[in-house]
């Protein structure tokens, strides 16, 4: 089974560990991490919920008439960072690395809002 690339297009990124995955014997997304991590890959989730937040999050952070970045904003990213929830995002990588604490805060969020019938209940 090969490791996550948690959506990073990089043909390098399944090589590289995330820096709180490097201490000890650990193998990178070993055991049980593994299993959760590809487990919650396979979820079903409403496509057009999905689209609808993307496009929400692009209008919220549109200036000049509509003109929007591709990222997201560097004062939310800062502050997901400091909250325990990715890597610091102040580097020169294009990507950051969720902490196991992002990926299940993110994903329980994932579930409520684009989930199925039981999304309201997560």
């Amino acid at each position: 089974m090969k490791p996550a690339n948690f959506g990073v297009a990089s043909r390098h990124a399944r090589r590289v560990a995330p820096p709180y995955l490097l201490s000890g014997s650990e193998q990178w997304l070993g055991g049980a991490l593994r299993g959760k991590i590809i487990g919650a890959m396979n979820m079903d989730y409403d496509q057009a919920r999905i689209e609808d937040a993307v496009l929400a999050l692009l209008a919220v952070f549109s200036f000049d008439e509509g003109r929007v970045w591709k990222g997201f904003d560097f004062d939310v990213m800062d502050s997901l960072h400091s909250q325990g929830f990715i890597s610091d995002p102040k580097s020169k990588s294009k990507s950051v690395w969720l902490t196991p604490e992002g990926i299940e805060r993110g994903r329980k969020i994932a579930e409520r809002l684009f989930g199925g019938s039981s999304a309201g209940t997560v």
